[in-house]
């Protein structure tokens, strides 16, 4: 590959989708992607299905599989995803919050869809809470970036 492209991947490039085309045997796959690398792999047309090709690149940008009750397996690109990646650096904000056991503190965010309208603001909030479980705040207006998750009972 690289020597018909006459260049060492990744190149200029960040990333790179490999797509296969049909499998020898069935290939049990849609797609997979290594975690912190370039490199995704797409199962002949899952490449163009949107959920599928966002999945892989955030694994490509580091973050592990979701896991919902569901099983739907949608890469979620929620405020603790958002912190994890570095998306909005120059918007996120750590509060120094009191020691005591019960506390209170108000912050202004904006969403996603005013970022780049309102930057004094944060997107996103992180509240440690000297556990391995700290709490990652976001605020989701009724326009912009959304998609809408319905979960369907399953029946015998």
């Amino acid at each position: 590959m690289q020597d018909k492209l006459q260049m060492k991947l990744p190149g200029p490039y960040k990333h790179v989708m490999y797509i296969v085309e049909s499998c020898y045997v069935d290939c049990g796959y849609a797609a997979y992607a290594y975690v912190n690398n370039y490199i995704s792999v797409y199962q002949g047309k899952y490449y163009k299905d949107v959920a599928v090709s966002m999945h892989e690149i955030g694994h490509n940008f580091g973050l592990g599989n979701p896991h919902y009750e569901d099983d739907t397996g949608k890469m979620c690109y929620n405020p603790a995803k958002n912190w994890q990646i570095g998306w909005y650096n120059d918007c996120k904000k750590m509060p120094t919050l009191p020691s005591q056991a019960s506390w209170e503190t108000m912050e202004t965010i904006v969403g996603i869809a005013d970022y780049k309208k309102n930057n004094m603001f944060p997107v996103v909030l992180k509240l440690e809470t000297g556990t391995s479980n700290n709490y990652f705040v976001g605020f989701q207006s009724s326009r912009g970036n959304k998609m809408k998750i319905t979960k369907k009972q399953m029946t015998s």
